[in-house]
């Protein structure tokens, strides 16, 4: 697989006493000190080590196979690759905002006159609701918790 090619020839870090982990370069093999991984910027070396392992592999088994004897397979995988690094590198384009459409000149059929009228009345507040809702200042009733809790009835009583 790819990802075992990534760490092939990586020096194990038995020498890094002192050093934190972050020193030491993880999956940072041969493959990763190539040339074509090296002429991308740093912080898309990791992405294109993967893609170059991926290749590599492919490359390894068409010649493990000798199907293309000539090389002309994995120069084309190379193209490929330095061509998907170097579109990772171009800036994104930048997005156009579209212009609103025209508003039409004549006001829009509304669906649902006196049948969405006659749910408002039906959900809607009645009066006796909004007298529960409402709060009398002058005169204390009852126990404070019941009014905390929503239990008062308001104005209705």
């Amino acid at each position: 697989p790819a990802c075992n090619l990534q760490t092939l020839g990586q020096q194990k870090n038995e020498n890094r006493s002192g050093f934190g982990s972050a020193a030491a370069m993880p999956h940072a093999g041969l493959i990763y000190y190539a040339t074509v991984v090296q002429n991308v910027p740093p912080y898309l070396r990791m992405k294109a080590l993967k893609v170059t392992a991926a290749k590599v592999a492919l490359a390894a088994r068409i010649d493990l196979h000798q199907s293309e004897p000539s090389g002309s397979k994995g120069l084309l995988m190379r193209q490929e690759v330095e061509e998907k690094f170097e579109k990772w590198e171009e800036p994104q384009k930048a997005r156009m905002k579209k212009a609103l459409p025209v508003p039409d000149d004549k006001p829009r059929k509304k669906r649902g006159r006196k049948r969405a009228r006659k749910l408002k009345e039906k959900f809607g507040m009645s009066e006796m609701r909004k007298d529960t809702n409402k709060r009398t200042f002058s005169n204390f009733e009852g126990e404070y918790g019941d009014d905390a809790m929503g239990l008062d009835m308001g104005m209705l009583e």
